[in-house]
């Protein structure tokens, strides 16, 4: 039997056991200061769709977590591994940011007594040039943050395994060079580890990640709250159909199909009008008018025995 006792539905990225896993407030606070690098001193308990009380602030959105600080912001931290268009993503993250702001209560127009939202959302299916991306309102001309009140952070999952891996094979081979620094960020050993850990997807990665982080005490104590967290089946069974999931759900599956529907409407616009066209013009201008690859163009053209 493995160690690490992966279970296939419920992966290490699975949005019902993030809440779990991270409803605890040691493990939000860790995972939330190696996202942000700062000192994270939490006000009161870490709230989670799996324990959510009616009355905590921002309980009218679907945060995965979320917890005020003792700095009186507000830092919310969100699991997504579906790979969405980027462009539904940031309209997504802004959403959320902005209704992070507008839910909460405004008294006498005291607009300065706002908490700042930090909304953190991990992907682990996007690719992006930086490990972690940080989104803010600034003034377009000076550059200067115009207000720190909405915060949008996005950490890119695979970006920093990719990250790390060419570090430390750069340290290795420049042991003497003190002075190295990478093009874009360092990785911290934590956020590495946070990101092994979310990039778990069978069991023969997860063996992986207990043979290179079980001595450790942050791999350690994940795998321990993870084999926790899936121990009863029944249990996250019943939460993942909870209204708050499989709302959610609901939500992400209808915008998955409406993509796929739009893909096949666009393929069967492409395969009446590439054959039409290429009786009148050669494959690569063909590609150039439809604004599509040329392989795509002689794919349909070799399907449909087309020559011009």
């Amino acid at each position: 039997m493995a160690i690490f006792k992966y279970n296939k539905k419920f992966r290490p990225a699975n949005d019902v056991v993030f809440a779990i896993m991270f409803g605890n407030s040691n493990m939000f606070t860790r995972l939330a200061r190696a996202i942000t690098g700062e000192k994270i001193e939490l006000r009161d308990v870490v709230h989670t769709q799996a324990t959510l009380r009616e009355d905590a602030i921002l309980a009218s959105i679907r945060f995965d977590t979320f917890a005020e600080l003792k700095n009186k912001r507000i830092i919310t931290l969100d699991m997504e591994r579906s790979k969405y268009k980027k462009a539904r993503l940031k309209r997504r993250e802004v959403f959320y940011a902005t209704r992070a702001i507008s839910t909460q209560d405004v008294v006498d127009m005291g607009y300065e007594e706002l908490k700042p939202v930090n909304v953190v959302f991990v992907l682990t299916e996007h690719d992006y040039p930086y490990a972690i991306q940080h989104v803010g309102l600034t003034d377009l001309i000076t550059h200067e943050i115009y207000d720190d009140l909405m915060n949008v952070t996005i950490v890119y999952v695979k970006t920093i395994i990719k990250i790390y891996n060419e570090e430390q094979r750069a340290t290795t081979s420049n042991q003497n060079d003190n002075g190295y620094d990478s093009i874009v960020v360092r990785v911290t050993d934590d956020m590495y580890t946070f990101a092994r850990f979310f990039a778990i997807s069978n069991q023969t990665k997860a063996d992986q990640f207990f043979t290179e982080f079980g001595l450790t005490d942050l791999g350690k104590e994940l795998i321990n709250m993870y084999n926790a967290a899936v121990s009863n089946t029944t249990y996250l069974e019943e939460l993942s159909k909870s209204s708050y999931f499989t709302s959610r759900l609901n939500e992400a599956q209808l915008a998955y199909e409406r993509e796929k529907a739009a893909e096949k409407a666009e393929q069967r616009m492409l395969e009446r009008n590439i054959p039409n066209l290429l009786m009148m013009l050669p494959p690569d201008k063909v590609a150039k008018a439809l604004d599509v690859p040329l392989d795509q163009v002689n794919r349909i053209a070799a399907r449909q025995k087309l020559t011009h």
